[in-house]
Protein backbone atom coordinates (compact mmCIF):
# COMPACT_ATOMS: atom_id res chain seq x y z
CA UNK A 1 0.00 0.00 0.00
CA UNK A 2 2.84 2.49 0.81
CA UNK A 3 4.18 2.18 -2.84
CA UNK A 4 0.65 2.81 -4.50
CA UNK A 5 0.52 6.06 -1.96
CA UNK A 6 3.31 6.95 -2.44
CA UNK A 7 3.14 6.37 -6.44
CA UNK A 8 0.25 9.24 -6.35
CA UNK A 9 1.72 11.41 -3.83
CA UNK A 10 4.87 11.38 -6.54
CA UNK A 11 2.39 11.89 -9.62
CA UNK A 12 1.07 14.77 -7.72
CA UNK A 13 -1.73 13.92 -6.34
CA UNK A 14 -3.61 15.03 -3.71
CA UNK A 15 -4.61 12.56 -1.57
CA UNK A 16 -8.23 12.20 0.81
CA UNK A 17 -9.33 10.78 3.19
CA UNK A 18 -10.55 7.42 1.53
CA UNK A 19 -8.86 5.15 -0.66
CA UNK A 20 -10.01 2.86 -3.80
CA UNK A 21 -10.95 -0.72 -3.11
CA UNK A 22 -7.86 -1.83 -4.65
CA UNK A 23 -5.69 0.37 -2.19
CA UNK A 24 -7.85 -0.78 0.57
CA UNK A 25 -7.75 -4.20 0.10
CA UNK A 26 -3.61 -4.32 1.07
CA UNK A 27 -4.60 -4.93 5.00
CA UNK A 28 -3.52 -2.39 7.36
CA UNK A 29 -2.23 -2.70 10.90
CA UNK A 30 -5.76 -1.34 11.96
CA UNK A 31 -7.72 -4.22 10.62
CA UNK A 32 -5.30 -7.06 11.63
CA UNK A 33 -5.65 -5.77 14.94
CA UNK A 34 -9.74 -5.73 14.14
CA UNK A 35 -10.03 -1.64 14.09
CA UNK A 36 -12.00 -0.08 11.30
CA UNK A 37 -9.50 1.89 9.16
CA UNK A 38 -10.17 4.93 6.85
CA UNK A 39 -9.13 3.74 3.60
CA UNK A 40 -7.60 6.86 1.30
CA UNK A 41 -8.69 8.08 -2.03
CA UNK A 42 -7.18 10.22 -4.67
CA UNK A 43 -9.19 13.15 -5.61
CA UNK A 44 -7.37 13.97 -8.68
CA UNK A 45 -8.74 12.90 -11.97
CA UNK A 46 -7.42 10.31 -14.22
CA UNK A 47 -8.27 8.65 -17.61
CA UNK A 48 -11.32 9.93 -19.36
CA UNK A 49 -13.68 6.95 -18.71
CA UNK A 50 -14.30 4.06 -16.31
CA UNK A 51 -13.03 1.65 -18.71
CA UNK A 52 -9.44 2.38 -20.34
CA UNK A 53 -5.89 1.67 -20.57
CA UNK A 54 -4.78 3.57 -18.14
CA UNK A 55 -0.73 3.35 -18.18
CA UNK A 56 2.29 1.84 -18.90
CA UNK A 57 5.48 1.95 -16.84
CA UNK A 58 9.39 0.91 -17.11
CA UNK A 59 11.75 1.29 -14.81
CA UNK A 60 14.77 3.27 -15.91
CA UNK A 61 18.50 3.57 -14.63
CA UNK A 62 18.90 7.06 -15.07
CA UNK A 63 15.57 9.33 -14.90
CA UNK A 64 17.13 12.63 -16.21
CA UNK A 65 18.25 10.61 -19.08
CA UNK A 66 15.43 9.10 -20.22
CA UNK A 67 13.33 12.06 -19.52
CA UNK A 68 15.25 14.08 -21.67
CA UNK A 69 14.84 11.15 -24.59
CA UNK A 70 10.94 10.20 -24.24
CA UNK A 71 10.93 14.80 -24.58
CA UNK A 72 13.25 15.78 -26.77
CA UNK A 73 13.62 12.38 -29.06
CA UNK A 74 10.14 10.89 -29.17
CA UNK A 75 7.91 14.37 -28.35
CA UNK A 76 6.03 13.16 -25.17
CA UNK A 77 5.02 15.96 -22.69
CA UNK A 78 5.37 15.43 -18.99
CA UNK A 79 1.13 14.64 -17.61
CA UNK A 80 -0.12 16.98 -14.96
CA UNK A 81 -3.25 17.56 -12.96
CA UNK A 82 -4.29 21.05 -13.79
CA UNK A 83 -2.68 22.46 -10.66
CA UNK A 84 1.11 21.31 -11.70
CA UNK A 85 1.45 23.41 -14.79
CA UNK A 86 4.71 24.34 -14.39
CA UNK A 87 6.16 21.69 -11.98
CA UNK A 88 9.87 21.82 -12.91
CA UNK A 89 11.82 18.84 -15.07
CA UNK A 90 12.19 15.44 -13.18
CA UNK A 91 15.80 15.01 -11.19
CA UNK A 92 17.25 11.86 -10.74
CA UNK A 93 17.48 11.85 -6.61
CA UNK A 94 19.90 8.97 -5.13
CA UNK A 95 17.59 9.51 -1.41
CA UNK A 96 14.35 8.84 -2.78
CA UNK A 97 13.25 5.49 -3.06
CA UNK A 98 10.91 5.96 -6.02
CA UNK A 99 9.87 8.61 -8.22
CA UNK A 100 7.39 8.46 -11.31
CA UNK A 101 7.36 10.55 -13.88
CA UNK A 102 3.95 10.33 -16.35
CA UNK A 103 4.14 11.13 -19.79
CA UNK A 104 2.20 11.46 -23.29
CA UNK A 105 1.28 13.48 -25.91
CA UNK A 106 -0.97 15.98 -24.81
CA UNK A 107 -0.04 16.57 -21.41
CA UNK A 108 -2.95 15.89 -19.46
CA UNK A 109 -3.54 12.99 -17.37
CA UNK A 110 -6.66 12.32 -18.77
CA UNK A 111 -5.22 10.62 -21.47
CA UNK A 112 -3.26 7.57 -21.25
CA UNK A 113 0.18 7.81 -19.90
CA UNK A 114 3.64 6.72 -20.08
CA UNK A 115 5.80 6.09 -16.66
CA UNK A 116 8.81 6.16 -16.59
CA UNK A 117 9.75 4.97 -12.77
CA UNK A 118 13.00 4.78 -10.89
CA UNK A 119 13.74 2.67 -7.98
CA UNK A 120 16.61 2.73 -5.20
CA UNK A 121 18.58 -0.24 -6.13
CA UNK A 122 16.96 -1.47 -9.04
CA UNK A 123 17.73 -0.90 -12.56
CA UNK A 124 16.66 -2.76 -15.60
CA UNK A 125 19.21 -5.18 -16.88
CA UNK A 126 20.44 -6.29 -20.63
CA UNK A 127 18.34 -9.37 -21.27
CA UNK A 128 15.45 -7.60 -19.84
CA UNK A 129 14.91 -4.53 -21.58
CA UNK A 130 15.68 -7.13 -24.61
CA UNK A 131 12.16 -8.10 -23.78
CA UNK A 132 9.97 -5.35 -23.76
CA UNK A 133 8.90 -3.14 -26.88
CA UNK A 134 6.86 0.29 -26.18
CA UNK A 135 5.14 1.71 -29.27
CA UNK A 136 4.27 5.32 -29.89
CA UNK A 137 2.38 6.86 -33.12
CA UNK A 138 3.43 10.24 -34.31
CA UNK A 139 2.67 11.94 -37.24
CA UNK A 140 6.42 11.95 -38.92
CA UNK A 141 7.87 8.79 -38.16
CA UNK A 142 11.36 9.54 -40.14
CA UNK A 143 12.07 13.14 -38.00
CA UNK A 144 11.66 11.16 -34.89
CA UNK A 145 14.27 8.27 -36.26
CA UNK A 146 16.61 11.51 -37.51
CA UNK A 147 16.20 13.11 -33.85
CA UNK A 148 17.42 9.90 -32.71
CA UNK A 149 19.93 9.13 -34.95
CA UNK A 150 21.15 12.92 -34.45
CA UNK A 151 21.20 12.68 -30.27
CA UNK A 152 23.37 9.46 -30.47
CA UNK A 153 20.43 7.17 -29.56
CA UNK A 154 21.18 3.36 -31.54
CA UNK A 155 18.03 3.17 -34.43
CA UNK A 156 17.61 -0.44 -35.25
CA UNK A 157 15.35 -0.19 -38.38
CA UNK A 158 15.00 3.24 -39.94
CA UNK A 159 11.38 4.53 -40.92
CA UNK A 160 10.55 4.98 -44.92
CA UNK A 161 9.65 8.44 -45.70
CA UNK A 162 5.75 7.65 -47.23
CA UNK A 163 2.80 9.65 -48.14
CA UNK A 164 -0.11 10.99 -45.99
CA UNK A 165 -1.98 8.08 -44.60
CA UNK A 166 0.71 5.39 -45.47
CA UNK A 167 2.37 3.02 -42.36
CA UNK A 168 6.20 3.77 -42.11
CA UNK A 169 7.51 1.88 -38.59
CA UNK A 170 10.83 2.51 -37.29
CA UNK A 171 12.76 1.30 -34.21
CA UNK A 172 15.66 2.46 -32.16
CA UNK A 173 16.61 1.74 -28.55
CA UNK A 174 15.93 3.99 -25.42
CA UNK A 175 18.86 4.97 -22.86
CA UNK A 176 18.00 1.50 -21.01
CA UNK A 177 17.95 -0.45 -24.72
CA UNK A 178 14.31 -0.72 -24.28
CA UNK A 179 12.99 -1.29 -28.32
CA UNK A 180 10.70 1.57 -29.03
CA UNK A 181 8.52 1.53 -32.36
CA UNK A 182 7.74 4.53 -33.88
CA UNK A 183 5.13 4.37 -36.15
CA UNK A 184 3.18 6.62 -38.33
CA UNK A 185 -0.39 5.47 -39.86
CA UNK A 186 -3.34 6.98 -40.76
CA UNK A 187 -6.03 6.93 -38.10
CA UNK A 188 -9.57 5.52 -37.49
CA UNK A 189 -12.23 8.29 -38.49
Amino acid sequence: MKTALRALMLLGLPLAATAPSCLAAEAPKEAAQGKAAAPLRSRTALGRGDFQVLLAKVTVSDLERSYAFYTQVIGLRRALAPAQVNAPPPRNDPERTFIEVALNFSGSLGDTFFDLVQQKGVKPTADFARSVVIGFKVPDAPAVIARARQAGFEVVRDAAKVGPGEMSIGMLRDPDGYMVEIIQSASYP
